[in-house]
């Protein structure tokens, strides 16, 4: 494959390659004939034997792929990487970066690794303002590459030239960059290993098959068991930390990979008056390799109604009202003869189903929680696997204003009142918050410690004169100060984490 920039690439260098020969030929009298009788013939295709075998590779571990090229007269091997970034439809685009790799083992052997390569075109944080709208959407921010290589092999004709031979191009087999990392406490390949994503994706995403179970992109605290029922009247502001109110920005979802060629969805939502649950079950073909599930009531009522093709009314009654005091969420593999896998963990003796557990509120009616006035910061925030997250807030919040500036003197020529001699020539400011969490458990300090070094964070605030429709923009970019945040542990084994941030876009003032 040839871009407009590789031909022209080429016709310049065959140029300069036929002055070269001009030269030997007139200052070394160098035999052509002589000089190309050692040369082997024209390299032929590359042999890729270690291919991206993989569907999905976190961009923060090695992607290697491993090519075989057994010409003498080859140099090393060229790769350049093309990006699709509806992650399958539409064109490829080249995207100009060109890697070469060697054969330092004398074994015939290049190893080419794209992982840095592909960080740029994934993990942007543009999915919380855009996403959410309609349920289901292949992520705006992950991207399907491949590559395609090539030898460069030593000129036939003038002496430590290197020719690219593109005519033996060959391509490889394609993935999906995915932001996640990976650590060493995790269990997360097929091969019992850390650094693949194979226990992150619905279906399989490895050539030894699918794992026995699969995770969504969050660690949010969730059931492994249904769990008891939730009291409209419970005060109580730990358990609201992952609490959804009607009057949120709809645009929350829990996102996952799939190469399942078909998904159920079972929703659980429980009465908030009387505790009686009731299940939903959705079931659909799907060909999109990253999917998310909305949560919040009105968003996650309009995907069940649409798939079951009338109004459930089990969330949200059919007068608007939320009745549903929480939802728990799973996801399973359908559709194949054999074998399958679903949203869970494994236990000591027997594999455990997991529901995303969800709780709902509408404090304008009073529902879900009585003191309507605790103040509430509703975070949203990357979470280390690639998806986004949210936590709400309900403890103290401190605010200060920093400010510096420069000052200069300027003789006024006129003796009138009101003038000003000493000018600012720039005032910067810097607002700084302090929050201070509701008490919370373990298992949520350990996950909120992902919000606090997570590099895309946002708050949901009001916005002054913004119309209904326009709500998703009520999201502010912050960035947490490093360094200004802690975990306290009181005897009772509750906790508090408490932080600091800045706005992402700080405050403007004019110059005097």
């Amino acid at each position: 494959m040839r871009t407009n920039n590789t031909n022209r690439a080429l016709e310049a260098e065959r140029e300069l390659e036929a002055v070269k020969v001009k030269q030997l030929e007139l200052e070394q009298e160098v035999n052509f004939h002589q000089l190309t009788a050692s040369v082997p013939p024209k390299a032929g295709k590359i042999n890729i034997n270690g291919n991206f075998t993989r569907h999905f590779y976190s961009v923060y571990r090695p992607i290697l792929l491993t090519a075989y090229h057994s010409q003498a007269n080859t140099a090393f091997l060229r790769a350049e990487l093309f990006v699709n970034r509806n992650n399958g439809s539409g064109n490829w685009e080249a995207t100009g970066c060109l890697m070469n790799a060697y054969d330092n083992a004398g074994n015939n052997k290049y190893v080419f690794n794209v992982m840095e390569y592909c960080r740029p075109y994934v993990g942007l944080g543009i999915i919380p303002v855009l996403s959410g709208i309609m349920n289901f959407q292949v992520w705006r921010d992950t991207a399907r590459f491949k590559l395609v290589i090539w030898p460069v092999n030593y000129s036939n004709t003038a002496v430590g030239a290197l020719v690219d031979a593109v005519e033996d191009a060959t391509d490889s087999q394609t993935f999906v960059g995915v932001a996640a990392t990976t650590n060493e406490l995790e269990e997360t390949g097929g091969d019992g290993g850390y650094v693949f994503l194979d226990r992150y994706v619905l279906g399989h995403n490895y050539p030894g098959g699918r794992t026995p179970m699969a995770r969504a992109l969050t660690n949010m605290p969730h059931n492994n068991i249904l769990t008891s029922t939730y009291v409209w009247k419970d005060k109580s502001t730990s358990i609201l930390g992952n609490a959804i109110d009607m009057s949120d920005i709809p645009n929350t979802a829990i996102s996952y990979l799939n190469t399942a060629k078909k998904n159920t969805v079972v929703v659980l939502a429980k009465d908030g008056i009387t505790g009686t649950p009731s299940m939903a079950q959705v079931s659909f073909q799907v060909t999109q390799s990253m999917l998310s599930v909305p949560t919040h009531p009105i968003k996650l009522a309009e995907f069940v109604d649409m798939h079951l093709g009338y109004a459930w009314n089990k969330i949200i009654n059919a007068n608007g009202d939320l009745i549903a005091s929480e939802v728990e969420i799973t996801v399973l593999e359908f559709g194949y003869t054999s074998g399958s896998n679903y949203w869970g963990y494994a236990g000591t003796n027997f594999n455990s189903l997991r529901y995303q557990l969800i709780k709902y509120t509408d404090k304008a009616n009073k529902k879900g929680i009585v003191d309507c006035n605790t103040p509430k910061t509703r975070f949203h925030f990357l979470n280390h696997l690639g998806g986004y997250d949210f936590f709400n807030a309900y403890g103290t919040k401190e605010k200060s204003v920093s400010v510096k500036s420069t000052v200069y003197e300027k003789h006024n020529d006129f003796a009138l009142r009101g003038l000003r001699g000493r000018q600012e020539l720039w005032t910067k400011r810097e607002d700084i918050v302090k929050v201070v969490t509701q008490p919370i458990t373990k298992e949520m300090a350990v996950w909120l410690e992902e919000l606090v070094v997570s590099p895309q964070v946002w708050i949901e605030e009001d916005v002054i004169g913004k119309s209904s429709s326009r709500g998703v923009w009520g999201l502010i970019p912050i960035s947490i100060i490093p360094g200004s945040y802690s975990t306290y542990n009181t005897d009772d084994n509750i906790h508090y984490m408490e932080f600091k941030y800045t706005l992402s876009n700080a405050r403007t003032q004019q110059r005097g």
